[in-house]
C-alpha cells in the first residue's frame, strides 16, 4: 500500500535540558481557512493515520507479537526469522516506517519484541531512505527513554554506517544529549554516536552540546555529562575547541555594550539566518569568541528545521540579548558546580596530551588563570602524572 505524503511531527522537547522558551516559539500568521478546506484536510489527515495503523496491526504486529521470547544473543529463533522474512517485502517494512514516525513504539510489546523488530527492521534505513528516518528518530529516542543500552548500541552502529541526511544528524544528537553518565568509558552503547559525531562534525552538534553542558551545570549537577564533556575535548575541530575554551574562559562584560553591525540581521528568521551566517561565524563576530550561548533560536532550528522561528531581536534591541546573555555566563562563572566543571574538562584534557599535544595550550591557558587559583596546585600534580 502506497500512502498519501506525510511528514512526521518531530517530539517538541528532544532533551528536556534543550527546550524552546516561550519567547522563541514561532509566530504564525493569522489563517482563517473556509470551513470545507478545514473539514477536508483533517479527514484526509485521520484517514492517513487510519490506514498506516490498520495496515501494520494487520500485516506487522501479529508477527511481533510471536516474538515475546526474542534474544539477541539467539537471533534466529523461528518466530524472529519469520519476522525477517515479512521484512523483505518493502510494503510491510514502509508500513512499519510509517507507523512508528506516526504513532511510536507500540506501548504493550516486551522488550523481546522491541529487540527483534529494531535489530530486524534497522539494517533497512539505508535502503528505505525515503520513508525510515522519521522511525529511526523515534526508535533511537525511545532507546535512551526506556534506558535500553543494547538497543541504543545496535542503532549506533547501524547509522554510523550510513550516509545520514545532515540535519536528522542533529536530530539524533538531542538524543545523545538527553543522556547521563557518569562514565562513558563503561558504557559501550555511547561509542558508535560519539564516533558517528566526531566523524561527521557538524558544528551545530557542538553548538547544542555546549548548551546542554551550561545548563546542567547551572543546575548543580556534578557528574551527569561524561558523554557530552568526552565527546567535546576529543573533537580535533579548531572550532569545537575555541567553543570549549569559551565556555571554560570566557571574555568579561565589556564595559561598552556593542552596537549593531547589520539591522538587516534583525529581520531574519532563524532558517535565512541559519543560510546567511552560519551560527559559528555570527556568534565570534557578535560574542568576541562565546561561542554557543548565543543564539537560542538558531539552535533549535537546527533541531526543527521544517520551522521557521522568529528572531528574539523582533522583541528585544541587540544590546539587551547580548547583556542577557553576559549575565547567564556570570550566573554560570558563580553557580558552585562551575569549578567542578572546570576539573573535569582539565581532567579530560590530561588523558588526551600525550595523544594530543595541541591541547597542551588550553591546558596553559587554564594554569594561568586567576579564576582557578585554588585549583592549579592540584592540577600541575595531575598534569606531572601523565607528561
Amino acid at each position: 500500500m502506497r500512502y498519501p505524503s506525510y511528514t512526521p511531527v518531530m517530539p517538541e522537547h528532544v532533551s528536556p535540558n534543550i527546550q524552546v522558551p516561550p519567547r522563541h516559539q514561532a509566530t504564525v500568521p493569522s489563517v482563517s481557512p473556509d470551513a470545507n478546506t478545514v473539514a477536508e484536510y483533517s479527514s484526509l489527515e485521520q484517514l492517513t493515520l487510519k490506514q498506516i495503523s490498520n495496515s501494520f496491526r494487520e500485516l506487522v504486529y501479529p508477527a511481533i507479537l510471536r516474538c515475546k521470547d526474542f534474544n539477541l544473543n539467539a537471533p534466529n529463533d523461528p518466530h524472529a526469522m519469520s519476522l525477517r522474512g515479512l521484512f523483505q517485502d518493502p510494503e510491510h517494512r514502509e508500513t512499519t516506517w510509517m507507523y512508528l514516525a506516526t504513532h511510536g513504539m507500540p506501548w504493550n510489546l516486551t522488550q523481546g519484541q522491541q529487540h527483534a523488530l529494531i535489530s530486524i527492521l534497522a539494517p533497512y534505513i539505508a535502503k528505505d531512505t525515503s520513508c525510515s528516518w522519521g522511525g529511526v528518530f523515534v526508535l533511537t529516542d525511545h532507546s535512551v527513554r526506556t534506558d535500553d543500552m543494547a538497543m541504543y548500541k545496535l542503532l549506533g552502529d547501524t547509522v554510523r554506517s550510513l550516509e545520514i541526511p545532515k540535519d536528522m544528524l542533529v536530530v539524533l544528537s538531542g538524543c545523545f544529549l538527553q543522556c547521563s553518565t557518569h562514565n562513558v568509558s563503561r558504557q559501550p552503547a555511547y561509542t558508535p554516536w560519539m564516533e558517528l559525531f566526531l566523524e561527521k562534525s557538524d558544528e551545530r552538534i557542538f553548538q547544542l552540546a555546549t548548551l546542554e553542558l551550561r545548563e546542567r551545570v547551572l543546575k548543580g549537577e556534578f557528574s551527569t555529562y561524561d558523554h557530552i564533556l568526552t565527546l567535546m575535548c576529543s573533537s580535533q575541530s579548531p572550532t569545537v575547541s575555541n567553543i570549549l575554551n569559551s565556555s571554560i574562559s570566557p571574555p568579561s562584560r565589556p564595559s561598552k555594550l556593542p552596537e549593531l553591525p547589520l539591522r538587516t540581521f534583525l529581520m531574519l528568521g532563524a532558517h535565512e539566518m541559519k543560510t546567511a551566517l552560519p551560527l559559528s561565524a555570527g556568534v565570534s563576530f557578535l560574542m568576541n569568541g562565546v561561542s554557543g550561548v548565543f543564539s537560542l533560536q538558531t539552535v533549535v532550528s537546527a533541531l526543527f528545521v521544517s520551522t521557521l522561528i522568529t528572531a528574539t531581536t523582533h522583541r528585544r534591541t541587540f544590546q539587551d540579548m547580548v547583556a542577557h546573555e553576559f549575565q547567564e555566563m556570570e550566573e554560570f562563572l558563580r553557580c558552585p558546580s562551575y569549578l567542578h566543571y572546570a576539573d573535569q574538562v582539565y581532567g579530560k584534557l590530561c588523558e588526551l596530551l600525550p595523544s594530543r599535544p595541541q591541547v597542551a595550550r588550553m591546558l596553559n591557558a587554564m594554569d594561568k588563570n586567576p579564576l582557578f587559583s585554588q585549583r592549579h596546585k592540584a592540577w600541575q600534580k595531575l598534569r606531572s602524572s601523565v607528561a
